[in-house]
């Protein structure tokens, strides 16, 4: 099949006819998609983008020996544990396990990078990146954690707190940002009716991110039309959370 007819398929498409192919025929229609994508305009070469993704998201598995895709499985496993962790900083007194994740993730990470594919590497870069950030503000869980049986000016405090940090997290984390935006979600009610239409707001975005989450990994969807629309409503949300938060704050003071 030439490469003009593939291009019509839709994503979805392009991945079942990828999964029928060799890794040997995989790589011989990768070259030819690289001889294919010189002097093309950029229209041109997201069209080809679309079938380089099917390649790699079909071959990702049989590029890796069984005990590096379970050393991949690892690295995401203690990545949420070490999540979890942050979130919960009471969870254990002295942090010991925290500190010894924050060493030994980028470790694995790094013996791991020359053979992984870009999505696979870039997924883990930004569940680094996201870990790091959570873990620079680890306060925040704290003083999350302690509101929680403290009297409701606490339970504000907090969920000032954690609108600031939301709002100070500038990439878009589609696993980060639903867990943020539910966290915030789930306090936020402690305001009263005064917070019901920015729940409901934060509720959509929610569900949005988690359908488009599902829709790039299923491959029905182009990353980075999906990614323009996401940031655009993910501004503004952002921009009607700190509205908020400076409203509570003038109230408070």
């Amino acid at each position: 099949m030439s490469v003009e007819q593939l291009l019509l398929k839709t994503p979805q498409q392009l991945k079942e006819y990828c999964q029928t192919l060799s890794k040997e025929d995989k790589l011989a229609l990768y070259k030819q998609l690289v001889d294919e994508a010189k002097d093309k305009d950029y229209k041109e070469l997201k069209k080809l983008n679309k079938l380089v993704n099917a390649i790699e998201e079909t071959t990702d598995k049989k590029l890796y020996s069984h005990s590096e895709e379970a050393t991949v499985k690892s690295f995401f496993k203690k990545a949420t544990k070490r999540i979890f962790l942050i979130l919960h900083p009471t969870y254990s007194n002295n942090l010991k396990e925290l500190n010894e994740l924050d060493q030994l993730l980028p470790q694995i990470y790094e013996k791991l990078k020359p053979g992984l594919t870009d999505n696979i590497r870039h997924c883990m870069e930004k569940e680094l990146r996201f870990g790091n950030f959570l873990h620079d503000n680890i306060e925040v869980f704290r003083l999350l954690e302690e509101s929680r049986h403290g009297s409701i000016e606490k339970k504000k405090e907090a969920t000032i707190k954690l609108i600031s940090l939301f709002a100070m997290q500038p990439e878009l984390n589609y696993a980060g940002d639903i867990l943020l935006l539910g966290i915030i979600s789930d306090n936020i009610k402690v305001f009263g009716k005064e917070a019901e239409n920015l729940k409901s707001d934060l509720d959509t975005l929610i569900n949005l991110v988690e359908k488009s989450a599902d829709k790039l990994i299923n491959m029905e969807s182009d990353i980075e039309e999906t990614e323009e629309e996401l940031a655009e409503k993910r501004e503004a949300v952002v921009e009607q959370l700190l509205a908020f938060r400076l409203d509570q704050f003038i109230k408070m003071h």
